[in-house]
């Protein structure tokens, strides 16, 4: 899997040098992007705080929502980041298969802020059920006056298909691990590292982040479930005139060896019964 993500990565640079150019002549944008690898897909709608709604990997739905909000400045509340405008929109198939496995998008105002995301799928062999995504965020001060930035990342994994999920927990505060129906999900923020973090049950962090109130996350590290789980970090930044901030970070679904052994023999549909009976 790293190796191709290596070689895709060289692809997609080429791209985004080929795409930054033509950035300002783009055709009207479509917000709703599916992103296909292998045995992954990756559903996004750019226009609304749905975001990335859908990650589907051998055919069972593990996300409920993953999000951006941000805040400029220590007062008012925050804002989903499609709030800003949509500049840019494209995704692009760099292995030559059935489907595109990288997403480059931009909002906000080039005479202000602008915030980049690029998004990378990197599917599993057929039945493996695993799947990894790689996201870089990049967000520019274009203006003259530097940048009280204050940026959040959402997330809220329905593992195995189902709301609730058995446990999880944020470890050494840039580390984020989910588990239930067999399976184990977990985000490692690669740089820099969160201001804040925060594991909670629905819906407590989603509606700080909507409330209209400035929101520091807790530092809460858990463990916690089993119920309806969610995390989130946290960034703050000042961002100098012309200068930038970029967060780079990774998630992977793996199944627990128990897991494997039960969808060899046979047991999927079995494991889903007592998932949703418990």
């Amino acid at each position: 899997m790293h190796r191709r993500r290596l070689f895709k990565g060289i692809v997609v640079l080429a791209f985004l040098a080929v795409a930054s150019t033509a950035a300002w002549a783009s055709p009207a944008l479509d917000p709703s992007v599916t992103l296909v690898d292998r045995n992954s897909t990756l559903s996004l709608d750019l226009a609304s705080d749905a975001g990335m709604y859908n990650w589907t990997v051998d055919g069972t739905n593990h996300l409920n929502k993953q999000w951006f909000w941000y805040r400029v400045g220590n007062t008012g509340g925050e804002s989903p980041l499609n709030t800003l405008p949509l500049l840019f929109v494209h995704s692009v198939d760099a292995d030559f298969d059935d489907g595109n496995e990288y997403l480059t998008a931009e909002y906000g105002n080039p005479n202000a802020m602008t915030v980049d995301l690029n998004f990378t799928l990197v599917g599993g062999e057929a039945g493996s059920h695993r799947s990894d995504i790689s996201e870089t965020i990049t967000v520019i001060n274009h203006g003259s006056q530097a940048l009280d930035l204050h940026f959040f990342q959402y997330c809220d994994l329905d593992l195995g298909g189902t709301s609730t999920d058995a446990s999880a927990q944020i470890l050494d505060g840039d580390r984020a691990e989910q588990k239930d129906e067999g399976y184990t999900a977990s985000e490692t923020v690669v740089t820099p590292y969160p201001s804040h973090h925060q594991v909670d049950f629905a819906t407590t962090i989603l509606d700080s982040l909507n409330d209209g109130s400035p929101t520091t996350l807790t530092d809460a590290n858990g463990p916690i479930g089993p119920g309806n789980l969610t995390w989130a970090f946290q960034w703050d930044f000042t961002i100098a005139p012309g200068d930038s901030a970029i967060i780079s970070k990774d998630k992977s679904i793996v199944p627990e060896p128990a897991t494997m052994v039960l969808l060899g023999a046979g047991g999927l549909a079995l494991l889903r019964r007592k998932g949703h009976g418990d």
